[in-house]
């Protein structure tokens, strides 16, 4: 408990040196992500966010930069990386790469289109091989990142006839979940829109 109580207080010095500007901690922040890059073992986890994102808001070279977070994503096994690494992504101070993590993420995003569709055209597999509860948790997976009306009332559309039992109130929460999106989106998109063309 010390420990992890340790680790929380240097990281929130390092945080609030970087946020007064502290130049010396930038610079080390910098170089410890460099190394990070060539050996990411020499980063220990409870530093991986703050050294991330202090080098992402003070690099000279920021495309640069850019390039090392989307690889450590893809390939690190760790909830805990990814999340530090997609928390670095939104920290970049130019509208330009903003837009760039944008796009990077709405491209990993297109992989549950084809989720969605594998899922359909193996129904009748994927039920005879496992439980109706691990075939409802496949089905909500391939769906979560599913944002419109349309996509929930498609899942409905395609569940029609198929027994839902043990898997239908998490089945639920998702569709829910979809809509609640969906009308978030409807009312903050053109706002949203015009506040983007004031940066």
């Amino acid at each position: 408990m010390d420990q992890e109580l340790t680790s929380n207080f240097r990281r929130d010095v390092i945080a609030m040196l970087a946020a007064a500007n502290d130049m010396a901690v930038a610079a080390q922040a910098s170089a410890r992500f460099h190394t990070a890059v060539a050996a990411p073992a020499s980063l220990s986890a409870d530093l991986r966010s703050i050294v991330y994102s202090i080098h992402v808001r003070t690099t000279s070279e920021p495309d640069a930069a850019f390039e090392h977070p989307p690889p450590v994503f893809e390939t690190s096994v760790f909830i805990e990386e990814k999340l530090h690494v997609l928390g670095a992504l939104g920290r970049f101070p130019s509208v330009e790469l903003k837009t760039r993590a944008l796009e990077w993420a709405a491209v990993a995003a297109d992989g549950s289109t084809v989720t969605w569709e594998y899922v359909q055209a193996k129904w009748d597999a994927l039920s005879a091989q496992y439980s109706q509860i691990v075939v409802g948790c496949i089905l909500c997976v391939s769906i979560a990142n599913c944002q419109l009306e349309q996509a929930a009332a498609a899942v409905e559309a395609f569940l029609v006839g198929h027994p839902q039992g043990a898997f239908a109130p998490p089945l639920a929460l998702f569709l829910e979940n979809i809509r609640t999106v969906a009308t978030m989106y409807a009312r903050d998109v053109t706002p949203l829109a015009a506040w983007i063309q004031t940066l």
